[in-house]
């Protein structure tokens, strides 16, 4: 029976640089990353560590002056997390765009997820959605119904490491 659960907080810090500054750029220690175009990355992070992540980065890109951009997008973001058997099935409910196959760590992706432009992360046993804020109830409702025919359940986010970042 999957799990829902909405992370407030939780860290979403974009950077924007050339592709080639981006291609090297390491992700920071206990976070999820992923390519969002040639010149943009995102990260995900645990709540609270917005500042943190952000100050991070910009010392990482520092050297490339105003060729690099850092902005912490924490409270434009929702991320919600399903998890657990059958995780798959309700997000097969809420979107086309299909699953990537599982890899070692997060697999991030991006598409339509109840009708909303969405980034995602997949990892075993867990699909990450982030999108806009303004968006933020239709997407709980849309998940919430879709997830009923398959025993979703709606809970808290864990306590610690709600991210699933740490190790």
């Amino acid at each position: 029976m999957p799990d829902l659960f909405q992370i407030h907080d939780a860290a979403k810090v974009r950077c924007f640089a050339p592709a080639e500054v981006l291609d090297v750029l390491a992700a920071p220690a206990a976070t999820l990353g992923g390519r969002i175009a040639p010149n943009e990355a995102v990260f995900v992070g645990a709540p609270g560590t917005g500042a943190a992540l952000r100050a991070t980065l910009e010392a990482a890109l520092a050297a490339h002056g105003d060729r690099a951009l850092v902005v912490d997008h924490t409270d434009g973001w929702s991320f919600f997390s399903i998890s657990g058997e059958g995780a798959e099935d309700v997000y097969r409910r809420v979107s086309m765009v299909p699953l990537p196959a599982l890899t070692e760590g997060a697999t991030f992706f991006m598409g339509r997820v109840c009708d909303v432009a969405t980034k995602a992360f997949r990892r075993a046993g867990r699909i990450d959605l982030m999108s806009g804020m303004e968006a933020s109830g239709h997407v709980l409702d849309r998940l919430e119904h879709a997830g009923h025919a398959v025993g979703l359940r709606a809970t808290t986010a864990p306590a610690v490491d709600p991210v699933g970042v740490t190790a």
